[in-house]
């Protein structure tokens, strides 16, 4: 019935006879396939998401904006102040990041180290929560997330608040450029 000398672009006539697509050179044939798949790739690259098509959120901008440093860290008072618990190993070693890509460091750069009672150095991924009132974090050294109430962030200074789960306590941190 059929031969193998048959044009592949062919019609069915309601006669049912089939009969070469007229008009239709190879040349036309590549021409048109060649740019319905650039326009179809086209539109697949236009609804491709890149990170430079969404703004970057404030809060999250503040955050990573440059290296933080311990200012203090406190823990309440018996008496309904706070006391600093801080020490000057944190004040001067410790080296905080928080990248845009998700990725933090509390960095310990002290000679011996400092205490890590007082403050849980580490690294990982992090996160705002949608409410933009907390941060969570994801550490190699604490493999359960924990998180961090963010009580304030402006140019200048970041101060979070969490619960210390091995002392007990909540600390209050204050974080400086």
């Amino acid at each position: 019935m059929h031969s193998p000398n048959v044009n592949p672009f062919l019609r069915v006539k309601e006669a049912g006879i089939v009969e070469p697509v007229k008009n239709m050179n190879r040349k036309t044939i590549t021409y048109t396939l060649t740019t319905l798949l650039m326009g179809a790739l086209a539109g697949l690259n236009a609804c491709s998401t890149k990170t430079e098509d969404y703004p970057v959120d404030p809060t999250l901008q503040l955050i990573a904006a440059h290296e933080w440093k311990i200012k203090d860290i406190k823990v309440p008072a018996h008496n309904g102040g706070d006391s600093v618990i801080s020490k000057n190993c944190h004040i001067n070693g410790a080296h905080i990041f928080f990248s845009l890509n998700n990725q933090y460091s509390f960095e310990d750069s002290t000679f011996g180290g400092c205490d890590t009672t007082v403050f849980p150095y580490d690294k990982g991924v992090w996160g705002l929560k949608i409410a933009r009132d907390s941060m969570l974090f994801a550490g190699t050294k604490n493999k359960f997330m924990y998180g961090m109430k963010l009580l304030m962030v402006n140019n200048d200074s970041l101060r979070l608040r969490y619960l210390d789960s091995t002392a007990f306590v909540v600390k209050t941190v204050t974080l400086v450029k």
